[in-house]
């Protein structure tokens, strides 16, 4: 049987009058499963059907508003499980050019939604507008707390309205060891106008370690991880530091940069110059 479904697509205009061909940039796949929402779903939901609640079709990508951020694009893609539970989480979805798009979270929903009695229970919508304050990202939306099936007609227990959800800046997922303990290595990076280097992490738990190898793979005097003045507790800024020597004292060029993680979360490596 053919259906059809949502996706997404970008358009371009230079003066918002003349607009190129849509595109299709994300479209539901064989890797949207319908029923990753379906434990969600309060029994007393009677008015869906039996049946409509046992098809699985996947889902549909209702909208994907999308905004840029330091060099990438992320899309806060509304995940509409059309068939079975009729939920609307927001999934994040990230892309380097704005075309080709990656979705890595897909079982871990941005914004999600968890069937009770919240206003934003049900359904939410997202918008490409972020507001940047200070260290914080902040982040309206519209939601209602009903589903997105059947819509009975109007009931004054069925609200809605407009929420802000604040998170830290450069927060948007973090890289942590499976088993507690391991390291993370960048590829290459000119270093030759960086004047210091800052870690967003949460080492509330732990320490983080950092240490500079050069093109081949060798560990740099000075620059090891014994040499590293290690990073502790939660902050957005943590600077990297060696006990005796400093980025200005590397030649100009490439290098490697390996972080050691004990019981720590990375968020974002930034590089000043």
């Amino acid at each position: 049987m053919l259906f059809w479904k949502r996706a997404v697509v970008r358009t371009e205009s230079r003066d918002f009058i003349h607009w190129s061909r849509p595109q299709l940039v994300m479209w539901p796949d064989e890797f949207d499963d319908a029923g990753t929402m379906k434990h969600l779903m309060p029994a007393s939901r009677e008015n869906i059907p039996a049946d409509l609640r046992e098809k699985v079709k996947g889902v549909q990508l209702h909208s994907g508003p999308a905004f840029s951020y330091n060099g990438m694009y992320f899309s806060l893609l509304q995940v509409l499980d059309h068939d079975v539970t009729g939920f609307m989480p927001i999934e994040l979805a990230i892309s380097r050019d704005g075309l080709n798009w990656k979705r890595p979270f897909r079982k871990d929903f941005f914004l999600p939604v968890d069937g009770g009695n919240r206003f934003d229970s049900g359904t939410i919508v997202s918008n490409a507008t972020p507001v940047y304050h200070e260290d914080e990202m902040w982040l309206y939306y519209g939601a209602y707390i009903d589903w997105h099936l059947d819509q009975p007609k109007y009931d004054e227990k069925r609200f809605s309205g407009v929420e802000l959800a604040i998170m830290p800046r450069d927060r948007f997922a973090g890289l942590q060891p499976v088993d507690g303990v391991g390291q993370v290595t960048l590829k290459p990076v000119d270093l030759s106008q960086c004047n210091s280097i800052t870690l967003n992490a949460d080492a509330e738990s732990g320490s983080i370690q950092v240490e500079l190898l050069d093109q081949d793979g060798f560990r740099l005097k000075g620059f090891s991880r014994e040499e590293s003045v290690s990073a502790m507790g939660d902050q957005q800024r943590h600077k990297v530091i060696w006990k005796s020597k400093k980025l200005s004292h590397l030649p100009d060029g490439k290098y490697v940069i390996r972080i050691h993680l004990d019981h720590a979360t990375l968020y974002a490596v930034t590089f000043f110059k």
